[in-house]
């Protein structure tokens, strides 16, 4: 089968699980036989209209840059006036249009799966759907609902009530891509809900398919470090993630042998490190690959995904289960229908500062339950293998290329 992955970047331009995900999938189809074909948004200008094209793990990778005043990449670096021409001319990019359908006219897949479509427009989903090709779209975030993608408001609050601008944006995205794709595809029920909720995609059909990971499980035999308890936050430094309460809940712990360690990158990096005030407990690692960000996950007691934002399904729980660490959440969005309070870990109240600093308390006061938590990380991500996830896949696939055919 000849499958197209539509994705806003991709390997080595890799920012989130979104596209982390759709990279992972693209090589285990290739590796399973299927010709994939890859297009994605470049965040920098090589004065081209066109595309470009390179092979790499046997994939063709069409790379172009979408006309816009800036990357999506720098776009959050920019004033804020520029932040809203920006958004503006990415509900529907002319060009991202034009040079989808001149790729894939050539190329003319048996099925496109569409991810993110930040900086390509819902733009392309029309290009698919006009050229008769099946349409499957795997919802990572609430883009289409909301022009922050997160759902908060500046403040860093959950929005409850909408502007009356961000109604009109969610509006003339579900008129645009009214009936477009063929199947929906969420790693959580909340967020399908959620989209549903706001009357999108009431005609495709809808799958509940959890994430996974690329990621082989640890051994059973749970070796964790009690002299020194290891917490870790793995992600992107911004505020939506709820690093800043992590770090206030943490500081209030006043116990010597414990760790914090943070890796990522991010826009709020400086300011969280003035947070922490040079406490030595904390440390900021940068990004981890590979290996390395394996380690970290098997030395460390706890995985926190302490965000304030509405979660899809954190790759990053995913990760740490295989590596038998149980994780820490913010009981919000999709993240309680992965991580169970005191079986592969344990919740607290969004945004709780109080809440969370208990949590850690407990966590550090009742250690005997700890290999029992490890143990049933790894008994949870056995649910998330990926040659069953990727088998599911194929099966979604042949069935909307035979539906299209019939």
């Amino acid at each position: 089968m000849k499958i197209c992955t539509l994705t806003y970047t991709y390997s080595p331009y890799n920012k989130g699980g979104a596209d982390l995900y759709a990279e992972t999938i693209s090589k285990q189809l290739s590796d399973r036989g299927h010709e994939v074909i890859v297009i994605a948004a470049k965040p920098t200008n090589d004065k081209s209209l066109s595309y470009t094209v390179e092979e790499r793990d046997g994939i063709k990778i069409y790379w172009f840059y979408p006309l816009n005043i800036s990357s999506f990449c720098n776009i959050a670096k920019k004033p804020l006036f520029m932040q809203g021409i920006w958004r503006l001319l990415d509900i529907w990019n002319i060009h991202s249009y034009y040079i989808v359908k001149k790729i894939l006219k050539k190329e003319m897949p048996d099925v496109v799966h569409t991810h993110t479509p930040v900086g390509l427009t819902p733009s392309v989903f029309n290009v698919v759907k006009s050229l008769g090709i099946p349409l499957i779209f795997t919802l990572h975030d609430y883009y289409l609902i909301c022009p922050r993608i997160s759902l908060l408001h500046s403040s860093g609050e959950i929005c409850t009530k909408p502007h009356i601008l961000c109604n009109i944006y969610k509006n003339f995205n579900k008129t645009l891509i009214s009936g477009a794709p063929d199947v929906i595809i969420a790693p959580s029920k909340f967020v399908i809900d959620m989209h549903t909720d706001n009357g999108l995609f009431n005609l495709s059909k809808k799958i509940v398919l959890p994430n996974t990971v690329d990621f082989k499980l640890n051994s059973p035999e749970i070796k964790k470090d009690h002299i020194c308890t290891q917490y870790l936050y793995v992600g992107q430094i911004i505020s939506h993630k709820g690093i800043h309460i992590l770090i206030k809940a943490f500081l209030e712990l006043k116990y010597e042998n414990i760790r914090l360690n943070i890796v990522g990158s991010g826009l709020q990096e400086t300011e969280l490190k003035n947070l922490s005030n040079n406490d030595k407990r904390i440390v900021f690692c940068g990004k981890l690959f590979n290996n390395d960000l394996k380690k970290k996950y098997r030395t460390s007691n706890f995985t926190i995904v302490p965000s304030i934002c509405y979660e899809n399904s954190p790759l990053v729980i995913y990760e740490s289960f295989s590596q038998g660490t149980p994780v820490i959440g913010s009981r919000i969005g999709g993240v309680p229908e992965l991580v169970i309070d005191g079986y592969n870990g344990y919740l607290f109240e969004p945004g709780d500062t109080l809440g969370l600093n208990k949590v850690l308390e407990n966590s550090l006061n009742n250690k005997s339950v700890h290999n029992e938590l490890c143990i049933n990380a790894l008994e949870s991500f056995k649910k998330y293998d990926m040659s069953r996830h990727i088998e599911i896949l194929e099966g979604i696939y042949a069935e909307c290329t035979n539906e299209s055919k019939s």
